[in-house]
């Protein structure tokens, strides 16, 4: 009440003195009070015989603290009087006249007795089109605006905000009253809507002019000269270029006030001088200001989100405010502090885990790296911080632009610089790329670690992967009920359900016609990238942690995660068996899925399967598994057991093995319904193709499911660890006799077949399956097809396989014949 009774009572004394003034209509410089100013104010920077109020203002403006000290108190109430007389309606217009005959018309700004005609010239200065008005509405604004007492309604709007939170302040070394503005300015949170509006009308317009902030270009007028001397005051260049500094370079008191406007403009896009000149066409034309609030403060994330809709959405933008886009996504990522959810929500998770505060996107980092579940069922962070950190990586679209996250930027630099340096910023091509490079000797592990943390917040959320996106929103909409527009608040926890949607469309479901080509490839990129860890995966990772912390704690390695839950699917709770069983039936037809093959066994895919390579629908994994004992892959021990890992867990499933799928999915529902594993099936598949063929009938099975029957049998005859059934009733036998017997290479097999008279009744049984299979077709009996393949190529190299023995047993009286093999 003291501060507003004062303001009250100096304003009714100064309207009689401001009556006085007018009558003698003196300027500063004639004025018997000051006699300093003509002191400092001299000809060097002021023409006394051309000179004007604005001439002197200026020049006052620029005096040191010093030389403002020595102004006599009487002086000092002359030139606020001036300052006053500045902004009246009259003198703006008569001032502005001259040189803005044409713009006064078509600005449309009222000088009515109740109209701040000035802050409404200001506010429209950018449709100025003569040079000499903009400039003299420049140097009314500079002088005029450092004084929040001028403006009308702010103080009504704001002098029960200045009470309640004691900003009131009196600066007797400055003409500014900056001070009560930015201690205002630094308890936004507090202050009243009505009073809110009234500061960020202020700060929009300092942002045309670095000087209008006075607190900012005292402390910055040092680094301004220093790093950004070719930007003059005025259109908002200076304080971008100070942006863009190496903080650790600037003054801490300028740090201090950058971080201050940097808040304003988090909190107000129009803040931001270069957002609004570069993007007010394209946020007009996309009707971004009505789509995003009704309200007159927009907040810049909300203008961000609704900008990044229209490009996602495949319209175009102004390459400047794209520029500017990328530049604001930036400066939200690079400091917690302008994301009020991240402050209010995350406070206890950064004084804890992070260390407390740190820039540069450090702390933001943090957060991000305590965001993935551990294995002791808990994740670190709260749901609110969570949901805060969801909400700035959508905000920021980090997972769109490398460049935009500058903890990602800096470790990733020698990266792109030697993997991806062909390759342009934007729509995620160079995160693509990194992400492709995982695993290479030239990825650094800083920037793995930047990566993945991103990454995490990405795969939750399929409107962040912008390929992605592009290829398939129209059946994301359309069959897996994705938010129709890329802006949508909708929380990224139901997003995280829309890549498994569409794979399961494209993959299992036998809808893959359905889905565009482009979309699938997309599909298969994203889970080829995703396959790196099970954190990729939220659709595994959520449902099997209790199972990873049960079975897998010790897995750290890529790829071993998957691994592990594959080995222990029959131990696995129901929910995550059915994740991992939907995985592994993908993974089946995509080989580049398994990271586990694809890391060891790179050189051997290329070298071996090159053609097969080009089209992957199971053609990878069935080359692979055919050459097996090649001399390269046995060579490679790593690379061999992969394979192998994957043969046994595709015995869990027919559906696992991509092409025995596609070839006799409709026969195995029809003749096989009580088989629960790939075994089961094999055998009953192959019983009833025997038995068609005992009684001399043509098979129901048609010719594509028996090659793939056989292929299996085939598989299965080489190691006795790949037919459990034949195993688990041989057990005690193989114990017994051929307990030093390789498991591959038929030699277990070859060694019960050797001991038949003396094997247990259930082994017997099983064994003489076996031979049964073989007798019948030649071409599913692993010791003969390998250890005779010369022979074979020699004497029948046109002979069908199926009865290859007879033609064998014709020859073997050759002269080069090799009497071992029959």
């Amino acid at each position: 009440m003291i501060l507003s009774s004062l303001i009250l009572f100096c304003s009714v004394a100064l309207s009689f003195e401001e009556t006085l003034l007018r009558k003698k209509e003196k300027l500063i410089l004639e004025d018997p009070e000051c006699p300093q100013v003509k002191k400092y104010c001299d000809s060097n920077s002021v023409n006394s015989e051309t000179s004007s109020d604005i001439e002197v203002l200026e020049c006052l403006l620029t005096l040191s603290q010093v030389q403002l000290a020595n102004l006599k108190p009487k002086c000092q109430h002359v030139i606020w009087l001036h300052i006053k007389e500045l902004t009246s309606n009259e003198k703006v217009q008569e001032i502005l006249e001259p040189h803005c005959m044409k713009d006064l018309s078509e600005l449309k700004c009222t000088s009515e007795k109740n109209v701040f005609f000035l802050r409404c010239i200001v506010e429209n200065k950018d449709n100025i089109h003569e040079d000499s008005c903009y400039k003299i509405v420049d140097r009314l604004e500079t002088v005029v605006f450092q004084d929040f007492r001028l403006i009308p309604n702010f103080m009504k709007e704001c002098i029960a905000d200045i009470e309640k939170l004691q900003c009131g302040r009196i600066d007797t070394n400055s003409l500014s009253q900056a001070q009560t503005v930015v201690c205002l300015q630094m308890k936004m949170q507090n202050i009243s809507s009505s009073c809110k509006r009234e500061l960020f009308s202020l700060a929009e317009i300092q942002a045309n002019n670095i000087k209008i902030d006075r607190q900012l270009y005292m402390a910055c007028k040092e680094d301004h000269l220093k790093f950004c001397p070719q930007f003059i005051a005025g259109g908002g260049r200076v304080f971008t270029c100070l942006m863009q500094q190496d903080q650790s370079r600037l003054s801490a008191l300028c740090i201090a006030n950058i971080l201050r406007r940097q808040k304003l403009i988090s909190q107000d896009y129009k803040v931001s001088k270069g957002l609004m000149r570069a993007c007010r066409d394209d946020i007009r034309h996309t009707h971004c200001r009505k789509q995003t609030s009704n309200d007159k403060t927009i907040r810049l994330a909300q203008i961000l989100l609704c900008l990044e809709g229209v490009l996602r959405n495949g319209s175009k933008l102004d390459h400047d405010c794209e520029r500017e886009i990328i530049e604001h996504r930036k400066l939200l990522m690079e400091d917690y502090r302008l994301s009020p959810e991240i402050v209010n929500d995350c406070k206890l998770e950064i004084k804890t885990l992070c260390s407390g505060v740190e820039v540069g996107g450090k702390t933001i980092h943090c957060l991000m790296d305590n965001a993935r579940l551990t294995k002791h069922l808990k994740r670190k962070l709260s749901d609110t911080c969570m949901r805060a950190l969801e909400t700035l990586i959508k905000q920021t679209d980090a997972g769109e632009d490398w460049r935009v996250d500058p903890v990602l930027y800096e470790a990733c630099y020698p990266v792109v610089q030697t993997l991806c340096r062909n390759i342009k910023g934007g729509d995620a091509k160079v995160m693509s790329c990194l992400m492709d490079n995982i695993g290479d000797e030239g990825m650094l592990d800083n920037c793995e670690d930047a990566l993945m943390q991103i990454q995490y917040f990405v795969a939750r959320d399929f409107k962040l992967d912008p390929q992605l996106y592009s290829a398939c929103k129209d059946h994301a909409i359309n069959v897996c009920h994705a938010s129709r527009s890329w802006a949508d608040e909708k929380s990224p926890s139901y997003d995280n359900q829309v890549l498994p949607c569409l794979y399961r469309y494209g993959y299992v479901d036998d809808n893959k016609n359905q889905l565009n080509k482009k979309c699938l490839q997309e599909i298969k990129r994203v889970m080829r990238q995703r396959a790196q860890s099970v954190d990729l995966h939220p659709e595994i990772e959520e449902p099997c942690l209790d199972d990873l912390s049960e079975f897998c704690f010790d897995k750290t390695k890529k790829g071993e995660e998957m691994v592990c839950l594959q080995k222990n699917l029959d131990n696995l709770s129901d929910n995550c068996q059915k994740a991992v069983e939907t995985f592994t039936e993908i993974e089946g037809g995509n080989v580049q899925l398994n990271n586990y093959i694809t890391s060891h066994c790179k050189r051997e895919m290329k070298d071996l399967c090159g053609l097969e390579m080009e089209k992957d629908e199971g053609d990878i994994m069935e080359c692979l598994i055919s050459h097996k004992n090649d001399p390269l892959i046995r060579k490679n021990q790593a690379c061999r057991a992969s394979i192998e890992h994957f043969q046994i867990i595709s015995l869990r499933n027919y559906k696992f093995t991509y092409k025995f799928k596609i070839a006799c999915k409709k026969h195995a529902m029809r003749f096989c319904t009580n088989a629960k594993t790939k075994n089961d099936v094999i055998n009953c598949l192959s019983e009833r193709i025997t038995n068609d063929t005992i009684r001399g009938e043509k098979s129901v099975i048609p010719k594509e499911c028996r090659q793939q029957l056989k292929a299996q049998l085939f598989q299965q005859r080489e190691n006795i660890d790949f037919d459990p059934k034949l195993k688990a009733a041989c057990i005690k036998d193989i114990e017994a006799y051929c307990p030093h017997a390789e498991h591959g290479n038929a030699q277990v097999l070859e060694c019960l077949q050797s001991v038949f008279k003396k094997l247990s009744d259930k082994c017997e049984k099983e064994v003489f399956k076996v031979k049964k299979q073989e007798i019948t077709d030649n071409s599913i009996d692993y010791a003969l097809m390998t250890m005779c393949a010369d022979t074979i190529n020699s004497f029948c190299p046109n002979h069908e396989r199926k009865d290859v023995l007879e033609c064998l047993k014709k020859n073997k009286d050759e002269r080069r014949f090799d009497k071992n093999v029959v």
